[in-house]
């Protein structure tokens, strides 16, 4: 999970828009990183954030369950889109990031127009934790590895008593991808927010079997 550490470019605010690639003839990947420190506070369960990803089509809505790409399923379908794996505790990398979602722009289906992404606190309800309660917590977004785009704080005050952010959305105009911060934040969990993008039946939590037999 190396990467170049690179000089800080901005903290974005909510609503702020930042293009990525200005057309599909541009080599490289989009990088999402997501880093935090184990919290200091005094817990009898490990802080466990979650990367994680939903493509959506044109309608706003998800295709197939193998278009959530998380934990338990880390390619997406047609192999656009990995996650870098799982990191329970925030301890993979004490400098960079824990996670990371790569997607190369060229191979994403025309079908698939948006790109939302998440961080969520892994049983953060049953455990009583939220993102006030995270040290150092981070997502930025890449273009390659030599310039990094964006950076914003997961432990706004704003988020405190929350354990799913809404960090912003990847989408397609043309053959531009541009990302915009929303920043939003709810206390639920995974498949409550997959159901208002169009995935039905979901259980808590989501299991590889879900994955493998959900039909959206």
């Amino acid at each position: 999970m190396d990467m170049d550490i690179i000089p800080l470019k901005k903290e974005m605010v909510q609503g702020d828009k930042e293009t990525l690639v200005e057309d599909n003839t541009q080599q490289g990947d989009l990088r999402i990183g997501l880093g935090w420190d184990p919290a200091a506070i005094n817990s009898k369960f490990e802080f466990d954030l979650d990367l994680s990803c939903i493509l959506l089509r044109t309608d706003g809505r998800i295709r197939e369950a193998e278009d959530f790409v998380f934990f338990h399923n880390l390619v997406s379908q047609g192999g656009a889109v990995h996650h870098s794996g799982d990191d329970p505790d925030g301890t993979v990398s004490p400098n960079e990031h824990d996670e990371v979602i790569t997607i190369t722009p060229q191979e994403i289906e025309l079908d698939i127009t948006r790109i939302v992404v998440l961080v969520t606190i892994y049983d953060g309800i049953a455990r009583n934790q939220h993102f006030g309660m995270v040290n150092r917590s981070f997502v930025d977004v890449r273009f390659g590895n030599k310039f990094l785009q964006n950076r914003f704080n997961l432990q706004d005050p704003e988020h405190s008593g929350n354990t799913v952010i809404n960090c912003g959305e990847i989408y397609r105009v043309n053959e531009t991808w541009q990302f915009k911060n929303l920043s939003l934040s709810s206390r639920e969990e995974i498949p409550q927010v997959l159901t208002r993008y169009g995935a039905k039946g979901a259980v808590k939590p989501p299991t590889k079997a879900w994955v493998e037999n959900h039909q959206m």
